[in-house]
């Protein structure tokens, strides 16, 4: 730096680069010369690391007092930072029961932003252990994780992003199902998702919310089903807090919990959807769908999976097959 260093440069240095706040040069000795140049060069380095090292011991107190007071200010202005973008609400806190009006998924809602859709805020009233049915592409997932996610915002101090919430202060939340991370060594995915739901079992109580997206998807509807049930007999009884997005039939009602589902899209809104390729798909099944969650009226789990497959544009003799075979025989205990 010019600051340090402004003078004639020694014999042994050519320069290479200059500017005028520093200047760049390189050694032009010979090898012998040059190794003896990097030793000394090494051994200054070194004491000037020793140095340093010792006047921050000496002032260790300070600077760890100084760390925390930065940590503490980086995180309040995070938290600024994060209500000014999403703005959000003062929540009331509860045991045992979440609900909120409005509230969005950050995360998801960025995404939707910048890929020019809309986003919807949704609503959920959750108390003790609730199943979630609907159709697919309906937000089930989505309202999984809006929970979780405005639960951690109210356990960090953060305004919860919805227009008012009901939240429980929580010890711990966990998820079971599909997350984007790859599945444990030498597990299948269904091994995996019984390993998570052994760990919740472990770790339910009062203090805990557990979401469980599809659980036990992988294996046959008959005993997958069975599992899901039992599985929420127990969160219930340890008093967790949990919410099951499933597409198996009869849940709510074998388990003795709540019944919701995403409202979906009316029974006559596929005759009028057109899309002539994928875009065009996602925007029309988007502007059709009703992402509220009610109370569900019957314990019918209809899914739209076909129509919504042949609106996205799988092919036209399989959708006719599919029917064909689905008309015919429903598998039992799935939709």
């Amino acid at each position: 730096m010019r600051d340090l260093f402004d003078g004639p440069l020694p014999s042994e240095l050519r320069l290479v680069r200059e500017t005028p706040a520093y200047r760049v040069a390189a050694l032009t000795l010979e090898t012998v010369e040059r190794e003896r140049a990097f030793t000394r060069v090494a051994t200054a380095e070194e004491t000037a690391r020793r140095d340093l090292a010792s006047g921050i011991a000496a002032e260790y107190d300070a600077v760890v007092a100084a760390t925390r007071a930065l940590g503490a200010l980086d995180r309040l202005l995070s938290r600024v930072a994060f209500a000014q973008r999403w703005g959000g609400c003062v929540p009331g806190f509860s045991k045992g029961r979440l609900a909120f009006v409005d509230g969005v998924f950050a995360p998801l809602a960025a995404l939707v932003a910048l890929r020019g859709r809309r986003y919807t805020p949704i609503a959920l009233q959750l108390a003790g252990v609730a199943v979630l049915s609907g159709p697919n592409m309906g937000g089930k997932s989505a309202a999984l994780a809006t929970a979780g996610f405005l639960c951690a915002c109210a356990s960090l101090g953060v305004p919860p992003c919805a227009r008012a919430a009901e939240l429980p202060l929580l010890g711990r939340t966990l998820w079971i199902g599909v997350d984007g991370s790859p599945p444990a060594r030498l597990l299948s995915s269904y091994a995996h998702e019984i390993v998570r739901g052994r760990d919740a079992l472990a770790a339910a109580s009062p203090q805990t919310l557990v979401l469980i997206d599809e659980f036990a998807r992988t294996t046959g509807p008959g005993e997958g089903r069975a599992l899901l049930i039992a599985l929420l007999e127990a969160l219930r009884a340890r008093g967790a807090l949990a919410l099951a997005a499933t597409h198996f039939e009869g849940i709510a009602e074998a388990a003795g919990i709540a019944h919701l589902r995403i409202a979906g899209l009316p029974g006559a809104t596929f005759a009028s959807l057109e899309a002539h390729d994928l875009e065009a798909a996602l925007d029309a099944i988007d502007a059709a769908m009703d992402y509220r969650i009610v109370e569900a009226a019957v314990a019918s789990n209809a899914s739209d999976a076909l129509a919504l497959a042949e609106l996205l544009g799988l092919d036209a003799g399989v959708i006719a097959r599919a029917r064909a075979v689905y008309g015919g025989a429903a598998p039992a205990g799935s939709a």
